[in-house]
């Protein structure tokens, strides 16, 4: 928690997706790989600062403790969906937080907000992990992490198409209510860890942020077998049947047939 990260220089310009009506799906993969990358070159500048650390002098009492993550849950903001202390003393506390970041879709892993991030990949995903820190006296916190889902650039551009999410914000507004319902259908027992319909599972979102409705298609991590954590590799129509798949049974891709793991699509 404690190394320095370099220095990161966000583009001036944000991008967005600009048609009349609901964007072309060329144009939407374009943008949106301009957008997830302007998220996670964010997430980079925010560690950058040095501030979202958890240095020992800052957390040794509970005073200190809450007013150093106020600070934390300001300066990443919309990064951090949830964010929560148990204060404790002599440097005692658990912090569990939500966090937003990249995932290299062909290293197949997370994108550190310490790693070199002068090339990314061209195909990004966003994956959102549940993060638990705890404090011990003297000593560096230790940390642990579990994903709570990922978001495939397929579905993040799909998102782009059917519900006209056409800024960085928009894929943040439905990635909090995305996250919100995977936590939601699995404590009701409702989104099962794996998914194992080979289909894929279904779940009606209300995405909020003017974006409306949307029914959310999940599946298991085609290539990391041992990963429970569900993968949204599509967003369809509000009116969308749950019960039935987008393609044929025994097809899991998302993309005019084509597997949405696919080395040509990179999703």
């Amino acid at each position: 928690m404690m190394r320095a990260a370099k220095p990161v220089v966000l583009p001036v310009t944000v991008p967005q997706i600009i048609s009349v009506g609901l964007p072309p799906e060329q144009h939407a993969d374009r943008v949106t790989s301009e957008m997830i990358e302007f998220i996670v070159r964010l997430r980079a500048a925010v560690w950058a600062k040095g501030e979202a650390t958890l240095p020992p002098s800052a957390m040794g009492n509970p005073t200190s403790q809450a007013r150093h993550v106020a600070r934390l849950r300001k300066l990443n903001g919309a990064l951090w969906p949830f964010l929560h202390l148990t204060p404790g003393k002599r440097g005692r506390y658990t912090l569990e937080l939500i966090e937003i970041t990249g995932w290299d879709g062909n290293a197949y892993r997370r994108i550190d907000a310490f790693d070199d991030i002068a090339e990314l990949p061209s195909r990004l995903w966003l994956y959102v992990e549940h993060i638990r820190i705890v404090g011990r006296p003297n000593a560096e916190p230790e940390g642990s992490g579990a994903g709570i889902v990922w978001l495939s650039h397929h579905a993040l551009s799909r998102l782009c198409q059917r519900c006209n999410a056409r800024r960085p914000r928009d894929l943040i507004v439905a990635t909090h209510a995305l996250v919100s319902a995977v936590c939601e259908a699995e404590t009701d027992n409702i989104l099962p860890r794996p998914v194992t319909n080979p289909a894929g599972h279904r779940l009606r979102v209300e995405l909020g942020g003017g974006l409306g409705d949307c029914v959310a298609v999940f599946q298991r991590h085609e290539r990391l077998l041992d990963e429970t954590t569900p993968v949204c590799v599509s967003i369809l129509p509000p009116n969308a049947d749950l019960a039935a798949s987008e393609n044929p049974a025994g097809k899991s891709g998302f993309n005019e047939g084509e597997s949405v793991w696919s080395s040509e699509n990179k999703t």
